[in-house]
């Protein structure tokens, strides 16, 4: 499968690029199956 992913056959689907701050949030998304696709947590620059 990675093999298909570098050669762009498959692609996730990104629901969202979040701060590490907004992780809370996030975890609600996921219990509460709101999100389609992956969530991204960034942690932030200090």
């Amino acid at each position: 499968m990675a093999d298909l992913a570098a050669r762009g056959v498959l692609a996730p689907v990104i629901h969202g690029v979040y701060p590490l701050r907004e992780a809370a949030q996030v975890h609600r998304l996921v219990a509460e199956r709101r999100q389609f696709g992956k969530l991204i947590l960034v942690p932030e620059e200090e």
